[in-house]
């Protein structure tokens, strides 16, 4: 199996995606736009589960920006 970690993602349920949406207005947390998708605060891949607390709106651009920069995600984040 190697030294790389297991790529298993826990996903959010539809109510629980319902309630984020609503939550944060549908609006991106980190830059303001529109949001399409969820974004786990904590990783899942790192542990984070898919609870509301850890789950936040999040563009499409930032979710990516995100994925690829983890250690610049205070750069996201709106003042």
């Amino acid at each position: 199996m190697g030294g790389k970690k297991q790529r298993y993602y826990k996903q959010f349920n539809p109510s629980m995606i319902k309630a984020i949406f609503e939550r944060d207005g549908g609006m991106c947390i980190y830059c303001g736009a529109p949001a399409m998708q969820i974004d786990h605060v904590i990783p899942a891949i790192d542990g984070g589960k898919p609870t509301r607390s850890n789950g936040v709106c999040c563009c499409r651009k930032c979710n990516a920006y995100k994925r690829n920069h983890p250690q610049d995600i205070e750069m996201l984040t709106k003042a």
